[in-house]
């Protein structure tokens, strides 16, 4: 019995790696997309498996594009916020960052939307990285507190970022 353990703990010694390795390469390949942004983007009264981000990731699947998106997304966050968590939230390999404006949280805290977009998409194009931004959605597609995103507001985001994605690069 003991042997049998001590087997498997230096086979996962072995291939954890080794896996971990192939992960590694595996997302050098196809499109590296990370989406930053506050509630909506984190899926706030839908969950995160149907927030726009997921849902983009299977849109592109189904479209043919080898496609992995990296949900980098937190609740109440200013685009000051995102500004200063930027170099930790883009992972080397990242080729496009989708980013959702926190207007609604940046009027709550009074901070200034635009020099922060500025600033994000700068930092961002400097280092070679195509930036998208999230467009809003049509009345009647946000949840009862008029803030956040329905399942088919996600939809309508996730299908719009879809195309220009794709021909953003």
């Amino acid at each position: 019995m003991k042997t049998s353990h001590f087997a498997l703990f230096f086979a996962g010694v072995w291939l954890v790696p080794a896996v971990a390795e192939v992960r590694a390469q595996g997302r050098s390949e196809g499109r590296n997309i990370v989406v930053i942004g506050a509630s909506n983007a984190n899926g706030k009264g839908v969950g995160r498996a149907k927030a726009y981000p997921a849902k983009l990731e299977a849109k592109l699947r189904a479209q043919g594009v080898r496609a992995n998106v990296t949900n980098s997304s937190a609740n109440g966050e200013t685009t000051a916020d995102l500004r200063r968590r930027l170099s930790q939230s883009i992972p080397k390999g990242t080729d496009t960052v989708v980013i959702q404006a926190a207007k609604h949280n940046d009027r709550r805290f009074g901070v200034d939307t635009k020099s922060n977009m500025q600033a994000i998409k700068q930092e961002l194009r400097a280092k070679g990285i195509t930036v998208v931004v999230a467009k809003g959605v049509r009345q009647g597609q946000k949840q009862s507190d008029g803030v956040h995103l329905t399942s088919a507001g996600h939809d309508q985001v996730a299908t719009g970022l879809a195309r220009r994605v794709r021909q953003a690069r």
